[in-house]
């Protein structure tokens, strides 16, 4: 993935939806020193400092376009300081020890009792 990445002038990640993942392609092209352009969704929106990625609002076509020229210029190429963090708080071992934490600690929760949209509705109108 290093060379892909490498040879990117810039990553581009313009979806509507966030990543299940939080990230992982902005954080891996910014652990390469490739510069990225993210639409304000899930964890590009408030997770990754903004000062690593250049975050747009989706379907903003051209504020989309002034972003990637400035990376295409190297305004905003990540410091040395970027990817040393980038590397050393988002390691593989680093994230694969949170998962496997996060999986050995998780607990089973008894289901949410819920009412059906017909329940809801006759609630609503007759108290």
């Amino acid at each position: 993935m290093r060379l892909l990445y490498g040879a990117a002038d810039v990553t581009l990640c313009l979806g509507n939806a966030p990543e299940a993942f939080g990230g992982n392609v902005a954080l891996e092209s910014l652990a390469c020193g490739t510069p990225v352009v993210a639409t304000r969704v899930g964890a590009y929106r408030n997770t990754l400092p903004g000062t690593w990625l250049q975050l747009v609002w989706y379907g903003m076509e051209l504020d989309t376009a002034d972003a990637v020229q400035s990376a295409l210029q190297g305004h905003k190429k990540p410091t040395e300081k970027t990817v040393a963090t980038v590397r050393s708080e988002f390691s593989f071992n680093k994230m694969l020890r949170q998962y496997e934490e996060a999986i050995l600690t998780a607990r089973v929760l008894r289901p949410i009792k819920t009412r059906s949209l017909s329940e809801y509705l006759l609630t609503l109108r007759y108290g």
